[in-house]
Formats: C-alpha cells, sequence, structure tokens
C-alpha cells in the first residue's frame, strides 16, 4: 500500500509539471475597475514568450462605458521572484479610449503588467499577472 501511494504521488507531481497556469488569456482581454474606470489589457501574440516582441493594447472606459481618450498611459513589467530593473513601455493613443504600447520580457516565469492611467489629475492602477513561456 505505502508503495501505491509513493507511485501516486509521484504520477500526481509529475503530470502537475505539464501544466501552466494562466491568469486569463490575453487574446480576449482581462479586465480590472478601479476607481469607477474600466481597463482591458489584451496582448499580441496572447502566450507571451521570452525575449520576443509584445504588444499591448490597453482600453480604458469610465463609468458610463464611453471610451477615456485624454490619458497618460504607460506599464509597468515586473517579475516578483527575480527583480529584473525598470520596464516601463509608454503607450500611444489610438482613439476610441484604446493605448498601445510594446516591449518584452526578459525571462519566463510569472509577471506583474501593471497599467498606469493618468488624467483628470489621478492615476488610476490595475495590475494584471501574465506566465510568460520561456
Amino acid at each position: 500500500m505505502r508503495r501505491f501511494l509513493l507511485v501516486l504521488i509521484l504520477a500526481l507531481t509529475l503530470a502537475a509539471c505539464g501544466q501552466t497556469e494562466s491568469a486569463g488569456s490575453l487574446a480576449t482581454g482581462q479586465t480590472l475597475t478601479v476607481d469607477g474606470v474600466t481597463i482591458n489589457l489584451q496582448a499580441q501574440p496572447a502566450q507571451a514568450v521570452q525575449n520576443q516582441q509584445q504588444t499591448w493594447l490597453i482600453t480604458l472606459t469610465d463609468a458610463a462605458g464611453k471610451p477615456i481618450d485624454n490619458a497618460d498611459v504607460y506599464l509597468e513589467l515586473e517579475m516578483p521572484a527575480m527583480p529584473m530593473g525598470q520596464n516601463n513601455p509608454l503607450a500611444t493613443p489610438k482613439g476610441s479610449g484604446t493605448y498601445q504600447a510594446q516591449g518584452l520580457y526578459s525571462m519566463g516565469g510569472a509577471w506583474h503588467v501593471v497599467v498606469h492611467a493618468d488624467f483628470n489629475g489621478t492615476d488610476h492602477i490595475a495590475q494584471f499577472t501574465i506566465n510568460v513561456n520561456e
């Protein structure tokens, strides 16, 4: 019985190693609402890979669902397990409340993408978690 349990634990451990954690598909976007502002983050490609160009589309809407076009938007890319220094891509406005930024992740693993949307004197901040493939 003891041997069976050890084999079972080993099999479950190996099966878990092949799975990846996902905080949601960035192809369709992740959305957070902060202080009445809805921030949607989409990424292209949807599955990030280290050292490959990444494009982020950030869409901002107010509490009434209207696009916010007058914001200064930038990202903070942070790897909690291993600080990588400053990585803050600036986003350019594309119209209809959409902003675009480009950059890359320097390592595989869990990253925080922190969106800063500054308008009307307030910095609206939303943090998303992304799993980056090696």
